[in-house]
């Protein structure tokens, strides 16, 4: 259903793209009603469609290219715009909650914008088994499952990663 609706979503962003004077950036988040979020990294604003294509500013004065809006439609980005450590993709599972990559880490991104590590280290390299000891290399694609699994594009091994949502 979330695929479904993000394709909708993506779509309607092209669309409203078309009609209004807007950059997108790269910070991109969908709330739990289906509707996008995107920073304007030139404007330093934040926009958001509506189900209906409508497009609307939310918030300005907000330079990020790491976006996240949780259920109560709060804005969370990091202080200053950018994290300290580079984020490559960031991903929403069914329940909203999102997850990104930092470095050769997956973490869980949490509504005080800090995060908390899922799998993977600080050190670059392959192991598989439970999520605290697996290792990635250059992990730059996240996708996350109904079930809660989440899909590693692990770039460096040349692999498609799975964590299952009981940590392995």
């Amino acid at each position: 259903m979330r695929t479904a609706v993000t394709f909708v979503a993506m779509v309607v962003l092209t669309v409203s793209l078309a009609v209004a004077v807007v950059h997108v950036g790269s910070g991109i988040s969908i709330d739990s009603s289906g509707r996008v979020y995107f920073a304007d990294t030139i404007r330093n604003v934040v926009w958001r469609i509506e189900a209906d294509g409508s497009l609307s500013q939310v918030a300005e004065d907000i330079h990020t290219n790491v976006l996240h809006v949780t259920d109560d439609e709060s804005i969370h980005y990091p202080p200053g715009g950018y994290p300290t450590e580079p984020y490559w993709t960031i991903a929403h599972g069914p329940d909203g909650q999102a997850y990104a990559t930092v470095r050769s880490r997956i973490v869980r991104l949490l509504d005080d914008d800090s995060w908390e590590p899922v799998a993977g280290d600080s050190v670059a390299g392959y192991r598989d088994g439970p999520a605290a000891s697996a290792l990635f290399k250059t992990p730059i694609g996240l996708a996350v499952g109904e079930s809660g699994a989440i899909y590693v594009a692990d770039y460096g091994n040349r692999r498609v990663r799975h964590i299952d949502p009981t940590g392995t």
